[in-house]
């Protein structure tokens, strides 16, 4: 049986937590965002500006007129390709890990083959939301 140091399991975890990290940034970063547009508004509203709808959405989501549509599962074909590709560098890292810590390697690759699966899981999603809407 293949044993696991406390090292070995705190690497892991610390890589995970990282990547954790880097998205809770950019989550908090996009409700800043938009809490100072909405202040922005809202500001405006005191002062007595005339604020009109379309105003309101192009102030919200700029650029939003221009974007057209997504079709149906290609959000989760791009997550798909992000999170494969994630899991690959992962495993890559993996290897330059076991070089300074070999029992590091095993844990590690089962965490980028679990990503991987993920990533297949949403590449399948995306596969029957596109057959389920063939016109579009």
């Amino acid at each position: 049986m293949h044993t696991v140091t406390i090292g070995n399991a705190i690497t892991v975890a610390a890589s995970l937590f990282a990547v954790a990290g880097v998205l809770i940034a950019i989550i908090i970063a996009n409700q800043r965002n938009k809490k100072a547009k909405l202040d922005f508004l809202r500001g405006a509203m005191e002062r007595g500006a005339a604020l009109d709808p379309e105003l309101i959405d192009k102030i919200m989501r700029p650029g939003a007129a221009r974007r057209q549509p997504m079709p149906f599962g290609k959000g989760a074909l791009v997550a798909g390709i992000f999170v494969v590709a994630f899991s690959v560098g992962y495993a890559i890292f993996a290897y330059f890990i076991s070089l300074i810590a070999p029992p590091a390697f095993f844990p590690m690759i089962g965490v980028a083959i679990l990503l991987a699966c993920i990533g297949i899981g949403l590449f399948v999603v995306s596969w029957i939301l596109r057959s389920g809407h063939p016109g579009e």
